[in-house]
This record gives structure tokens, C-alpha cells and sequence, in this order.
């Protein structure tokens, strides 16, 4: 069991942006106020095989391609908290908020939308105000990172990460624990953009992240990210929530 916050670095596979917030930081909205520190966020949209093994973990800087996230996750949660820790019945009892969302369940609840989340596995990042994600594009064959200070960038930033385009993103998932509250976290350091898509619906606070609180914590996701990880995790398939 570690007493410290235990995390990874992460880089996705290309997902699909939904209630992309990655202009400007935003306060978590509960009945029609503010509630909270203003944050960077996006829901990313994989595809199933994508997240059982299209995610890249960082190892003494290198990317090791291939990774298992859900099995990865089960191996950081026993590491922070123990190998008899329960995984399964944590996230039945509302004891760990397991960072993977099923999207089919979720367009069940919200028919509209069904088209867009059905057989998707969903991942909510974000990122605090004053640790903003860097902004990555292509340009002339070359990936040039935009600023969101720059009166020349900000129209193209707002274009290009929008709800519905494709992104890949670099995350720190991490292990905390608030108010005797487990959480897998994860927190957006950097997106680049990679295609265009249908752009999805109009952004509302109130909407967006109703019923979504909490998990909020001081960690710096830009430190401690030099971890050795053994990416071998078969014998963990039975604590595999989905």
C-alpha cells in the first residue's frame, strides 16, 4: 500500500471529443451556479479494442505501446491501496470512481444521445486553471503547439477542439482519496488535433455536468511520473470491471 498519490503517464489513441472545454477553464455548474475551481475538461470517445489495449504508458521516457487500461488501472488501485482492495465492489458501493463509462449505458439513460456514445467507452479529463493543457496541430507536415494568448491562434484553437473532431491526448491517470472517497483521475496535459468530425451539439454547463462532482484534488499532474510499470496484468482479468 503506498501513501503516496500513485500515477501514470498515458497517451491515448485518436478519440472523438464530446463537451470539449478546452478553450477557456470552466467551473462545474450544480442547479444554474458556479460550484468549484474553474477546470479545462473533455469527454474522449474510444472504441472498445481501443481501450483494451490502444493506450501507450511512458517508461524512463519511451512510449510502451499496447497498454490494457483497464488492467493497468486495477494494478495502480492495488498499489495505492492494497492487493486485497476490492476493485469491483468498490464501484458497486460508490467506494472508487472508476474513470471508464460505459456510453451505451449512458445514451440508455439519454436517448439523444445514443449515436454518438453508443459502443463507445467514454473517459471525462480535465485539467486545473492554472495548469492548462498545451494545444497541439499539424502544420506543413510539422506539429506546431498554439497559444491560447495568441489573437492569431484563438480562432483556429476554437475550431479545431471542438465537440465531435478526433484528438490524441497525453494524460497523468492518478490515485487519490478525498473525504474517504477513492478516485482515478485523469488529468489532460496536452491534445493534438488529428481530424475533423460532425460537430456535435451546443455546449451547456448545466447539462454537461449535472450530477458530476467531486474528485477535485491539489495533485500537480505534471509530477511523479517516472514510475517503472510492469504493463504484465492477465492474472488480474477477474477485478476487470467491465
Amino acid at each position: 500500500m503506498s501513501q503516496q498519490n500513485v500515477s501514470r503517464e498515458l497517451r491515448t489513441p485518436k478519440a472523438r471529443m464530446s463537451y470539449a472545454n478546452l478553450v477557456e477553464p470552466r467551473p462545474f455548474m450544480k442547479d444554474g451556479k458556479p460550484k468549484g475551481e474553474p477546470t479545462f475538461n473533455v469527454e474522449l470517445l474510444f472504441d472498445a479494442d481501443d481501450v483494451n489495449g490502444g493506450f501507450d504508458l511512458s517508461v524512463d521516457g519511451e512510449w510502451n505501446s499496447g497498454t490494457k487500461l483497464p488492467h493497468l488501472l486495477v494494478e495502480m488501485v492495488k498499489e495505492k491501496w492494497g492487493s486485497d482492495f476490492e476493485v469491483k465492489e468498490a464501484i458497486k458501493h460508490g467506494g472508487l470512481h472508476w474513470p471508464i463509462v460505459d456510453g451505451t449505458e449512458r445514451s440508455e439513460k439519454k436517448p439523444k444521445l445514443a449515436e454518438v456514445y453508443d459502443g463507445k467507452k467514454c473517459i471525462r479529463v480535465k485539467s486545473k486553471e492554472d495548469i492548462p493543457p498545451r494545444l497541439f496541430a499539424r502544420e506543413n507536415g510539422k506539429i506546431r503547439e498554439l497559444s491560447r494568448n495568441d489573437q492569431r491562434d484563438l480562432p483556429i484553437i476554437k475550431d479545431l477542439f471542438a465537440s465531435g473532431n478526433y484528438v490524441v491526448c497525453t494524460v497523468n491517470a492518478v490515485c487519490t482519496e478525498m473525504d474517504k472517497t477513492k478516485y482515478l483521475t485523469f488529468y489532460v496535459n496536452s491534445v493534438l488535433f488529428i481530424e475533423k468530425g460532425e460537430r456535435l451539439g451546443g455546449r451547456s454547463g448545466d447539462d454537461m455536468f449535472s450530477g458530476i462532482e467531486g474528485g477535485e484534488t491539489d495533485v500537480d499532474p505534471t509530477a511523479g511520473m517516472s514510475d517503472n510499470s510492469d504493463n504484465t496484468t492477465d492474472d488480474l482479468d477477474d477485478e476487470i470491471p467491465f
